[in-house]
């Protein structure tokens, strides 16, 4: 697989994504020329894994997606915690962790725990450029702790005591080790600052500094209510890891959804790297008639720690439509006459055709595409509906902001509304080039979404609070886009694609064809013609050669270039 034998493949996973079937500041650094990862379509006979044969016969937004590192897979002794995410040892403990891990003789490892500013392991501390997991438990051994930790590539903890943090995702420590000989030695992810562009992954590393450009991702309240403060810190430290400066909170009437929101933003004040929220007012939810719903949060979050606000201190406002129902003076009123300093960013959905939007909406100080993710036809994702919305929104850059979106998927199922859009055609990465290569024109991303199951279109790891989705959802993680996020993040804030350091491989696909029926007696989406019965495959390669894909008797190879 790929330019190497199959025996260096020593990582394979198997996801499931939905998919359909049938079913800020203006930066001038130079822009980057596209990538040069191989991509590959590939028609041949689709394969029926095992643990997937029971979903076949339902209709449902299932994706096949195989996260692979293909060559120098890391093992623990090479992962040094993360940003406030530690790397925990026991001297007498029970391995817990995949085959890879390697501990020093006599630990075994327990997991990624959450740290906090306080310390769960608070016996003992140091920190070196030559720091190992091997090396961190000596030293605790040696002054007789059994519990040792690492964090943040150069740190380490201990203590006599188990500690009582919270376990977490693997995911969540991705440190490399900065002693670690087999490893980019100079490199640490998880870096607990606000990102500076200089940051890194488990398979990239960054080339250039942070030009002050945004990542957000949009995250729907109205799925956190399980959510306890744990909960909202390691997904915080996730989504930073991989490039994420914030989460826009959508939200609703629920009477717990205002309890959570204040957990949210309490937590980004806590996390200690940085990470900020902000308010989206998802106007096809909340009354336009309710005013106050709009006022009092914005007065209540202005001077929160975990307010996104721009170099000014004025907070960052967003909406999910809205032009509709209120006209620029009501929106003024709201926004603007309060008291409170704001840049306010919607997303309305006026049609421009004969119209410019600030023109509509003096008030605005910025305008954010929501559609921009998916292509609107039966064809790939373009620049050209965000080539339009610039043409049309009347903003005065540099100054104003404009934001648009990315996105991996859409799908929904459910009565009244059963419909796709085009996700084909490697539609995440290659939307994230789209944006890399216009990124003079574009302040702020939003990645919909963090959350948004019923869409399915989230890159974040499935809660327990679904509306529901769970027959398009549930056990189909969408996580490895989230992996590929940090990547292409990097690129557009910094202006040049990072270095590819281990070789990965993504691919996904249906594994039932488009034109399958439901026995749910929804019928086939709207659009499922938009969609072929293909394999996608994305390799980010460290060195030139072949990659080749064998499915059953079918097989396809590919040269590859370096990146």
């Amino acid at each position: 697989m790929g330019r190497t034998p199959a025996a260096h493949v020593t990582e394979l996973s198997l996801l499931a994504l939905p998919s359909p079937l049938a079913g800020p500041i203006k930066d001038a650094t130079p822009t980057p020329a596209t990538p040069a990862f191989s991509r590959r379509e590939f028609t041949a006979a689709r394969p029926t894994p095992r643990h997937l044969v029971s979903l076949v016969a339902r209709m449902q937004a299932l994706l096949m997606l195989v996260s692979s590192t293909v060559l120098n897979v890391g093992d623990s002794s090479q992962i040094c915690g993360g940003g406030y995410a530690l790397s925990l040892y026991h001297k007498s403990g029970s391995t817990t962790k995949p085959s890879s891990a390697n501990p020093a003789t006599g630990f075994k490892y327990l997991g990624c725990y959450v740290d906090s500013a306080n310390r769960i392991l608070a016996g003992a501390s140091s920190s070196s450029n030559t720091m190992t997991n091997a090396a961190c438990q000596s030293t605790c051994s040696n002054q007789g702790f059994q519990f040792a930790g690492t964090e943040n590539g150069n740190e380490c903890y201990c203590s006599k005591s188990k500690p009582t943090g919270t376990p977490v995702s693997d995911n969540d420590c991705s440190s490399s080790c900065k002693g670690d000989s087999s490893s980019n030695s100079n490199v640490g992810a998880g870096n607990p600052k606000p990102s500076t562009g200089n940051a890194s992954g488990s398979w990239w590393r960054s080339n250039g500094s942070n030009s002050g450009k945004i990542i957000i991702a949009h995250f729907i309240v109205g799925n956190a209510y399980s959510y306890t403060p744990d909960q909202w810190r390691s997904e915080i430290l996730s989504a930073h890891s991989q490039g994420i400066d914030a989460f826009a909170l959508n939200f609703g009437y629920d009477s717990w959804q205002p309890g959570q929101m204040q957990a949210a933003y309490d937590a980004a004040a806590a996390s200690g790297v940085g990470f900020k929220m902000l308010l989206s007012f998802d106007m096809t939810t909340l009354s336009c008639s309710d005013n106050d719903i709009v006022t009092s949060n914005i007065k209540k979050y202005a001077n929160h720690p975990g307010q996104l606000k721009d170099s000014s201190g004025a907070m960052w406002v967003s909406t999910f439509d809205g032009g509709w129902c209120r006209n620029n003076a009501q929106w003024q009123d709201l926004v603007k006459n309060q008291g409170v300093p704001t840049r306010f960013i919607p997303a309305f959905f006026n049609d421009l055709t004969n119209s410019i939007m600030k023109q509509m909406f003096p008030v605005m100080n910025g305008d954010f595409l929501w559609g921009g993710a998916w292509p609107k036809g039966d064809n790939p994702i373009d620049w050209s509906e965000d080539a339009y919305r610039i043409s049309r929104d009347g903003l005065s850059r540099p100054g104003d902001i404009y934001m648009t979106s990315v996105s991996p998927w859409f799908f929904v199922h459910y009565p009244g509304r059963n419909y796709i859009w085009r996700g084909d055609d490697f539609l995440y990465p290659s939307r994230w080039e789209d944006l890399v290569t216009h990124r003079d024109q574009v302040d702020a991303v939003e990645v919909v979404s963090w959350n948004d199951y019923g869409e399915s279109t989230y890159i974040g790891p499935i809660g327990k609070d679904q509306p529901g989705s769970q027959a398009w959802v549930s056990g189909f993680d969408h996580t490895p886009f989230l992996q590929m996020t940090g990547y292409y993040a990097t690129a557009f804030k910094t202006g040049q694609w990072p270095s590819i350091t281990a070789d990965k491989i993504f691919i996904w696909g249906r594994p039932h064809p488009r034109d399958a029926n439901a026995p749910d007696g929804l019928g086939k989406p709207d659009k499922y013609t938009w969609t072929d019965d293909k394999l996608w495959v994305v390799l980010y390669s460290t060195g030139s050669g072949t990659l080749t894909v064998t499915q059953g008797s079918s097989s396809t190879t590919a040269q590859v270039q370096a990146g």
